[in-house]
């Protein structure tokens, strides 16, 4: 799940938070295409993004989805885009 970027195009509001860590209806963002991927029966998934975001993604997948999939972090030096981050390992 690629969830770097600077999100400028959701300034001011991205100045503080994540764009991936949005809510959309009462979920982050990212959750919507982490739940994809676990019901399709991913249990090793990436998140590609910025280091300094990794705490916060830490801290709202629950705590109980450990026997269900293994999250991985991924840290990308520079927002270069999509195509830098999956060529990511």
């Amino acid at each position: 799940i690629i969830c770097g970027g600077k999100g400028e195009r959701l300034s001011p509001v991205t100045n503080y938070i994540n764009k991936h860590l949005l809510l959309v209806y009462n979920k982050p963002m990212f959750f919507y295409p982490l739940s994809i991927l676990h019901l399709v029966g991913c249990r090793e998934i990436f998140i590609v993004g910025n280091k300094k975001d990794f705490v916060f993604f830490k801290k709202i997948v629950p705590l109980n989805t450990s026997n269900k999939f293994r999250l991985k972090y991924i840290k990308q030096k520079k927002p270069d885009g999509i195509a830098s981050a999956f060529s990511m390992q």
